[in-house]
């Protein structure tokens, strides 16, 4: 688990940057430098620690306890339909929200399929903690990421699970959108084309657009994978990465068991 958290925190670090970029205005793949992390990591942090305190709570529950700590802790790069879910959870109290297509239902999801192995508890508790802030289809989005997050910790071959999505996959020339399907059927793509970590997170930058949010789930699926690849990244040293991610992780293996 350790190695997802942190190949997920460098991924976010090393796309930072170049957020918005066009492909063919990025510099080249050895020449990338990374930056620091964002809400992407923010989030998955919250996630994560909500899933380590209380793993046999309620789906809602959780969804709860997620948006609190958004709400003590909202990053300044967060989104439109977080901040809005967030103001809502303080207003209300609600934890189911209204609307919202974007990304940031992904950002939370590898924490879920890190810690959680039975398939239908993972599907729910990821489906509440993306309806938390977002729509049905971003909440959707983020329950096929926590599934691919779990299959890399169990050691499936994931270039077969991705394969048809992979291949359907077309970048448009502004590079990787802010839409939740978009960003996922990106990630089949990077994945389906690598198995080290480090050489993922540098394909899913150069892609271009939204590259924090990409490489860092690429990062937190392929890190999985192979932790050795992880502790090899010549550019880790760049990155400032958040504390107590090796004690996080080891509450995650906990409750995964």
């Amino acid at each position: 688990m350790r190695a997802g958290l942190v190949a997920f925190a460098a991924g976010d670090a090393l796309g930072s940057p170049y957020e918005g970029r066009r492909p063919r205005e990025l510099p080249r793949e050895k020449d990338l430098h990374a930056g620091e992390t964002t809400d992407d990591t923010s989030q998955l942090l919250h996630a994560a620690a909500v899933l380590a305190e209380a793993p046999a709570a309620p789906p809602q529950e959780l969804a709860r306890a997620f948006l609190a700590r958004l709400a003590g802790d909202l990053h300044e790069r967060s989104g439109p339909s977080t901040r809005a879910a967030v103001e809502r959870f303080r207003a209300t109290g609600a934890v189911v929200a209204e609307a919202g297509t974007t990304n940031g239902t992904l950002m939370r999801a590898p924490a879920v399929g890190w810690a959680i192995a039975d398939p239908m508890r993972r599907r729910e508790v990821a489906f509440a903690l993306g309806r938390a802030t977002h729509g049905w289809a971003a909440a959707a989005a983020g329950v096929l990421v926590a599934d691919l997050a779990a299959w890399a910790v169990e050691g499936r071959v994931l270039r077969h699970a991705v394969a048809d999505t992979a291949e359907a996959w077309y970048l448009r020339p502004g590079g990787i959108g802010l839409g939740a399907r978009d960003t996922f059927e990106a990630l089949c793509n990077v994945v389906h084309r690598y198995d080290n970590p480090s050489k993922g997170i540098r394909a899913a930058v150069k892609l271009g657009g939204d590259t924090d949010t990409l490489a860092a789930l690429v990062g937190g699926v392929l890190g999985c994978r192979d932790p050795w690849a992880v502790d090899r990244m010549r550019w880790l040293d760049e990155v400032a990465l958040p504390e107590g991610l090796d004690a996080l992780g080891e509450r995650l293996a906990a409750v995964r068991g």
